[in-house]
């Protein structure tokens, strides 16, 4: 199964530099994946890699259900299925491998089971209707329900989420394979969009996202955010073993 990999960016180099090296390092062999990064901030310089591109716009989306529109169409035509890659999350070394074995089973896959990283702490969650960003789909399923739900609302992740269970039944467990490949990662150093959201039903957060200056032009080196490191190498070697042995 081909999979494109989809990671919307706005103002965030540095979570971009790390996301491209925790995609070269998937277990899922090369020439069946593909990893889109979108910047719509026209920051980052547009770069090709052997399976990834930096694709660089100058004009903001009018919202992210937007953005991810845009990607979709530029998707390769031989996409079979679709991996979110949020640029502000770790994925581990089996992450895309675990999503196609369930899709295999179902038309869209979503873990049981997540990390979570709060200042430092380790937990592991049930994801529950959660985390958007640990979700993979086939592409037929994604066009079947037309993409993601067109809404300015914060809770645009939760209704696609929504969407995709009364369309097609429960997801297949991503989890189930090795434990948890997502890590919802919480960093003090850099902002994040849950930060802007004040109520499900906000249709103002994306605006406040906007900044008037920042650096521009900038060439992506890819290269692991320090404090991130020893979290994916660490929860790297717990894939497979009993749930509880992460954190400890």
């Amino acid at each position: 199964m081909f999979i494109v990999c989809l990671c919307p960016t706005y103002l965030r180099p540095e979570c971009v530099a790390q996301t491209i090296v925790l995609f070269e390092r998937q277990s899922y062999p090369p020439e069946k994946r593909f990893l889109l990064i979108l910047d719509d901030a026209g920051q980052l310089r547009p770069k090709k890699g052997p399976n990834w591109e930096i694709v660089s716009v100058p004009t903001r989306f009018p919202s992210l259900p937007d953005k991810y529109a845009a990607m979709l169409e530029m998707c390769p035509p031989n996409t079979e299925g679709l991996v979110v890659w949020d640029d502000d999350d770790i994925y581990l070394s089996r992450h895309i491998e675990a999503s196609v074995s369930a899709l295999q089973q179902a038309p869209w896959a979503h873990p049981r089971y997540v990390y979570s990283i709060y200042a430092g702490a380790l937990r592991i969650e049930r994801s529950d209707g959660r985390f958007q960003a640990a979700a993979a789909m086939r592409w037929d399923a994604c066009m079947a329900i037309g993409g993601w739900p067109r809404t300015r609302r914060a809770d645009f992740d939760q209704q696609l989420l929504a969407k995709l269970e009364r369309t097609f039944g429960p997801a297949a467990d991503s989890s189930r394979f090795w434990g948890p490949t997502f890590v919802h990662w919480f960093s003090n150093g850099l902002w994040h969009s849950q930060l802007f959201m004040r109520s499900p039903d906000d249709e103002t957060w994306y605006d406040r996202i906007a900044r008037e200056t920042y650096r521009r032009d900038i060439d992506i080196q890819p290269k692991l955010l320090p404090e991130a490191e020893k979290w994916i190498y660490k929860l790297d070697r717990s894939c497979g073993k009993p749930l509880t042995s992460a954190c400890q």
